[in-house]
């Protein structure tokens, strides 16, 4: 399929590829040319292209397709957080040699100026910033964030301070702030020497305030209209223009008017978990500012003239602490993550935040005067950007830096505003000695309710969890113990561990797995291990010594080590009255006998069995494997559902194989529109042949059997439930 189009935003540039925006224009498939429209988004392959906005250009090759969610419950939708942006068709090329240039020039002029300055700044952040902090610096004040690493993220993200890779509010102020107190300056000076009767009836503020909407809307374009800046541009122009007017009282209109705007222009916003933490951190502080603050200092009896610093500091201290209260809910129920140590690391990084944005963009003010100069000033601020760094590591490896927890209902979320508000506009009312015990009692009483170990009764559930072309699944026993069999993984710097398996496990109110059982080393079974191995609680990690050849399992086993988890190699893991999980591959006979180095057929495959119902595990054995298991087992492999092999490729599943499992039900953990073309029609046939009920998770989405011993119920996340 070749398609031609024009790119309309900067390139975005990564460390190993590079994502172009196109408005499509035409498409040519089997021959046929068609007219097209609408935005896609291409990944190639390739850091270094090119191509710039404006140009038009035919790529051939390419592979379309539609955003696609994890059809998992309480999994993020993609799809609608794609659609607010206007983005309906994604593309994907290996190889920047199937990019024509057909002709330049197509874009906007002023856009095409202001595009060629941000490529200039991101040359000369990389050119004369030291290594370390450049990505730093371009993701702070470009909105650039493919440059930094995983570390780097991991860092603010365990500091509290993720906030200043987003170029939202906090940027936009600072730009409104610096271009506000410059034009006022400035326009004091000129009014007051030739218009000075115009200075005294009041021009200077509103002037300044309409003449600051420019630069805002010039660092809106420079950034390239990412929905946190354009939602934060668009609140600051509608409070200038409130200052214009000298009505800045009315904050709270000016904010609801910006939601108002912004949900006109992408209704969908609302479900944008940036724009709900955008709008509540500046109305948290807004309200608890003026009930806690302008109160108490209008309120007292005696005035006094406080220092300015002391002045400075204090509010410091109090937006932070208001901010960091206003969205620790959300940041708590969407990521699951409490950073005890994110109010004094703000308080911190936050002065130096404001000395590195607007020290970068002056910096390159002053290339246009003196190259020396502005490298010098750009030194300036890459030395800033190591103390910001300093002190953002230094809070990042305190102990508890990050804590993370099982998802908290949404209700837990909303009563904590609702109760938060009670007690500030009661405060005064009500002795607060008692205010402290009621909302400590509903406390404690949220905790037990929400966090106390449940018992499931009778229940065994095994969860096949949708993480595309791979293998994750979730087992939990009736006495609340839980196993998770691989962790699923895609190729690129997606890591499924971070954006898939993890929320998936504390959405469902699961903060510890007892047994992880990597069954073989293969990305597409191991990578989410790791994410979930650092992050969460685990008990045991259950593997085998059996593989005559060196694999990637031994960096899971170092993970565990450095973390003090213990590994267990046994072939019984558990071994109870009604329940047992029993290993029957790899075995040392296997291992002598086969001398292929696959490694798929020495995958770890186990059998699970409670009452009269049993699942079998085959993970990726092929047919040699099988060979051999139905050779040494026979009967014993007999179980009610099976793991499908290796996804159903057309080296699995032999006929002798689905006789001596004999199950009632397969389940095929696979992708939707898989390259491997997984399971194949072949052995999809041979399923059927052998009348086996087939689920797939790129068709049913995640899917849950639970048993109770005697009878087994499947539910699917798209087709609903089934009894048998």
């Amino acid at each position: 399929m070749d398609l031609t189009g024009k790119i309309i935003n900067p390139p975005e540039r990564f460390r190993k590829k590079t994502r172009i925006y196109l408005d499509s224009e035409n498409i040519t498939f089997n021959g046929k040319h068609h007219h097209v429209s609408g935005k896609v988004v291409l990944s190639i392959y390739n850091r270094e292209l090119p191509y710039i906005y404006g140009d038009r250009i035919k790529v051939y090759e390419v592979r379309l397709r539609r955003p696609r969610n994890f059809n998992n419950a309480g999994a993020f939708d993609y799809v609608t957080y794609m659609k607010n942006r206007d983005i309906y068709v994604m593309g994907a090329i290996g190889n920047r040699h199937k990019i024509e240039l057909i002709d330049k020039n197509n874009g906007n002029e002023l856009f095409k100026v202001v595009y060629q300055l941000k490529d200039k700044m991101l040359k000369s952040f990389e050119a004369y910033l030291r290594k370390e902090n450049a990505p730093i610096v371009i993701a702070m004040v470009l909105g650039e964030k493919g440059f930094l690493t995983r570390g780097d993220k991991e860092l603010f993200l365990k500091s509290g301070t993720a906030h200043l890779m987003a170029v939202s509010g906090l940027h936009v102020g600072f730009v409104a702030f610096v271009s506000f107190w410059t034009i006022r300056k400035a326009i004091s000076c000129i009014m007051a020497r030739f218009f000075l009767e115009k200075a005294l009836s009041g021009w200077i503020v509103p002037i300044a305030a309409l003449s600051s909407i420019v630069p805002v809307i010039f660092y809106m374009l420079l950034v390239g209209w990412k929905p946190s800046c354009v939602r934060a541009g668009i609140m600051a122009i509608i409070y200038l223009f409130a200052l214009a007017s000298t009505r800045q009282k009315e904050i709270y209109r000016s904010i609801f008017i910006a939601a108002f705007i912004i949900l006109m222009w992408k209704p969908l916003s609302f479900l944008d978990y940036g724009f709900q933490l955008s709008f509540m951190a500046i109305l948290t502080i807004i309200f608890c500012y003026r009930e806690l603050v302008e109160k108490n200092e209008t309120g007292n009896d005696i005035p006094f003239q406080e220092n300015k610093m002391v002045k400075i500091i204090r509010d410091n201290i109090a937006i932070n602490l208001f901010a960091t209260l206003g969205t620790s809910p959300l940041i708590f129920y969407y990521f699951n993550r409490i950073t005890p140590y994110s109010l004094f690391s703000n308080i911190l990084t936050i002065p130096l935040a404001v000395l590195i944005i607007p020290g970068s963009l002056i910096s390159m003010m002053v290339f246009s005067i003196s190259e020396w100069a502005g490298i010098l000033a750009l030194k300036i601020v890459s030395g800033i950007t190591s103390l910001l760094m300093l002190a953002i590591k230094f809070f990042s490896e305190l102990p508890f830096a990050s804590l993370r927890f099982a998802t908290p209902p949404l209700f837990a979320v909303v009563s904590f505003y609702i109760l938060g508000i009670i007690l500030i506009k009661l405060k005064r009312k009500i002795k607060m000695r008692y205010i402290s015990i009621a909302a400590g009692g509903i406390l404690c009483i949220f905790i037990l309710f929400n966090y106390s170990p449940y018992p499931r009764g009778s229940i065994l559930k095994v969860t096949f969890i949708d993480v595309s072309q791979g293998d994750a699944i979730l087992i939990q026993l009736p006495d609340n113990k839980t196993l998770l069999v691989d962790g699923g993984g895609v190729f690129g710097n997606f890591d499924i561990g971070q954006s898939v398996l993890a929320p998936y496990l504390w959405d469902h109110g699961i903060e510890k797995i007892d047994y992880i059982i990597p069954t073989h080393s293969d990305n597409d079974h191991m990578e989410g291990l790791f994410y979930v191995l650092k992050e969460m609680k685990t008990g045991y990690l259950w593997n085998h010594k059996l593989i005559p050849f060196p694999t990637n399992i031994a960096a899971l086993e170092n993970l565990a080590h450095k973390k003090n988890i213990p590994i267990k190699y046994q072939n019984i893991l558990l071994n109870n009255p009604n329940l047992k999980i029993e290993r029957f591959h790899p075995t040392r006979e296997f291992a002598l006998n086969y001398l292929e180095k696959k490694e798929n057929n020495f995958s770890t495959v186990f059998k699970l069995s409670y009452g009269i119902v049993s699942f079998l595990f085959a993970s990726d054995i092929e047919k040699e494997a099988e060979a051999f298991l139905v050779k040494k087992y026979g009967d014993e492999l007999h179980s009610t559902i099976l793991k499908a092999p290796h996804h159903g490729s057309k080296t699995s599943s032999t006929t002798a194989f689905l006789k001596a499992v004999n199950p009632e039900v397969a389940v095929f953990p696979v992708g939707a529109l898989n390259r491997y073309r997984h399971p194949s029609k072949q052995v999809i046939n041979r399923y059927k042949k052998n009348n086996i009920r087939i689920f797939r998770t790129d068709l049913n989405g995640a899917t849950t059997i639970s048993t109770d011993g005697l009878k087994y119920y499947i539910e699917t996340f798209i087709e609903g439930e089934e009894k048998s």
